[in-house]
């Protein structure tokens, strides 16, 4: 019979409830690398995702195949990520190329599938009924999770979870009502969370501001045209947003055209 998976959070104790961004993303490091091995999976990543869904930031991931799929998510826009986060409940995928995945998530599903993931699964973080971020796993070959190892990994989403939730607490034990979850992502404690690490994606949305003042729109419509250069391209999102900070790339030809070349 399986045993009942280890608690998470028995070891992390340590990491939460602080308003240091180092041991929080300490905390979000160690619950991820643990979530790999009580899962058996090949690769795991956390994303704070907030209410609008041009707003993503990956903070963790323990491989770079784990990097690209969530890269390759926020680029396309669909994918169960995206998908767990807003049913705010996991979404479980034994073979990204099956017909039924292809139907769901036909640009991701062929993405995903060429880069060499199979096997997916999305775990939403919860503050209360809402999610404001992913547990992203992933397996190289096409089989689902255990019910043992599915229960691991909501106890894992728990834990991260809470260690992000902590972040936000007050000294006197209160939520700290100025960057409640939901909002996490348009708090400068992000930063903090993430350690300025390798996976911020500040240039996406610096390069979204740049373009919507080059093509006189909104910002979410900008975030649109980016996601279709890049895709276009066949670039992620943070490629060519970094051309666009470094002014390789200007958008605003388009607009003096009257839409896009």
């Amino acid at each position: 019979m399986d045993s009942m998976p280890e608690d998470p959070t028995r070891d992390d104790d340590r990491h939460g409830a602080s308003r240091d961004g180092a041991s929080s993303f300490t905390g979000i490091r160690h619950v991820t690398e643990t979530s790999v091995r009580l899962t058996g999976v090949d690769g795991a990543a956390v994303a704070l995702l907030g209410t609008s869904h041009d707003v993503r930031e990956l903070v963790f991931a323990t491989d770079a195949l784990s990097q690209q799929l969530d890269e390759l998510q926020f680029t396309v826009g669909e994918g169960p990520c995206i998908d767990a986060h807003r049913s705010a409940e996991p979404v479980r995928v034994g073979d990204i190329r099956s017909p039924d995945s292809a139907a769901r998530w036909p640009i991701f599903g062929q993405g995903a599938a060429t880069l060499g993931a199979r096997g997916m699964y999305a775990y939403p973080l919860l503050g209360g009924a809402s999610s404001f971020g992913v547990l992203e796993l992933y397996r190289s070959t096409p089989v689902d999770l255990t019910d043992v190892e599915h229960d691991a990994a909501r106890m894992c989403a728990v834990a991260i979870a809470r260690t992000v939730l902590g972040h936000y607490v007050n000294p006197d034990g209160t939520a700290d009502a100025a960057a409640p979850p939901e909002d996490a992502l348009a708090s400068e404690d992000v930063a903090a969370i993430e350690g300025a690490g390798p996976y911020s994606r500040a240039d996406v949305y610096v390069a979204a501001g740049m373009i919507a003042v080059q093509l006189a729109v909104t910002t979410d419509v900008a975030m649109d045209r980016l996601r279709a250069h890049a895709f276009a391209r066949g670039l992620s999102v943070t490629e060519v947003a970094a051309d666009v900070v470094a002014r390789r790339i200007s958008m605003r030809a388009e607009r003096d055209n009257g839409g896009p070349r």
